[in-house]
């Protein structure tokens, strides 16, 4: 049996080093071919021994799959998307070959492979691709999304599977460590995605206790859901010193700080 971990929208591999002392083979798609030219010049010893997949291709929703344009931002790697908004002229258009989530994922996985992790970074298309992955009965042990909108909440409602629920804010994430091959602590990028699992602080919540996290901390925007299917304890509720320091903190005026 292989443990996988799937970074769909891998960016500059920010996330790699702490995935690959999780699983057997970490698989990372990236439509922007320079950034997977970057990743393969980086980690050329992974991927020689197999630990480490790259695949250069454009996830997209099923029915829209072959030769698709991809923006590229010149401004930031990390906006780069299949669907931009806003100044256009930000963007440099060029055409990737493309695939569907569970295509991809069936290309590595078989019936006694574990898909440990998923997680998706993908610029406002996280839910589509998920909901397909979902749609081909493909069930990540966990998995995280970006929560810019009700619709990365409302994919996760939709899948009774997943019932305990963490929140990451995306200037969170370099307040967590992890420990690399060699036994160092290591401080996340506040690029990347951070931890996944019981790595992440905090407790897991039900499903209501997310909707009211995500609430009180000023709506959908920068912030990770993450997801698992393991059983367990999770917080019906949010705690009472959530609730204090919210409200003090609200009272001097920094409510975006928690």
């Amino acid at each position: 049996m292989t443990r996988y971990i799937f970074d769909f929208g891998a960016n500059v591999g920010q996330n790699l080093d702490y995935f690959m002392t999780k699983a057997d083979c970490v698989v990372a798609v990236e439509a922007d071919p320079d950034l997977c030219a970057l990743i393969r010049r980086k980690y050329s010893l992974q991927i020689e021994h197999g630990s480490l997949k790259v695949v250069n291709k454009c996830l997209v929703p099923v029915g829209t799959e072959g030769l698709v344009t991809f923006y590229r931002s010149t401004t930031s790697s990390s906006l780069s998307t299949l669907r931009p908004e806003g100044h256009k002229d930000i963007f440099e258009p060029i055409q990737i070959p493309s695939t569907t989530g569970s295509e991809l994922i069936n290309a590595f996985v078989t019936g006694i492979d574990e898909i440990l992790y998923l997680k998706l970074d993908l610029e406002g298309i996280d839910h589509e691709i998920l909901q397909e992955v979902f749609s081909k009965q493909i069930f990540p042990t966990f998995l995280s999304l970006e929560a810019k909108s009700v619709k990365a909440l409302a994919t996760l409602c939709l899948q009774p599977l997943y019932m305990r629920f963490k929140l990451l804010q995306c200037n969170e994430v370099d307040h967590n460590y992890y420990t690399d091959f060699f036994g160092r602590r290591r401080q996340f990028s506040s690029s990347s995605s951070g931890p996944f699992g019981e790595d992440l602080k905090g407790d897991w919540f039900t499903l209501n206790a997310l909707i009211h996290i995500i609430i009180l901390r000023g709506g959908f925007g920068c912030k990770d859901i993450h997801a698992t299917l393991l059983p367990g304890p999770s917080n019906a509720k949010v705690s009472k010193s959530f609730w204090i320091r919210k409200f003090v903190l609200t009272l001097v005026g920094l409510r975006g700080r928690i």
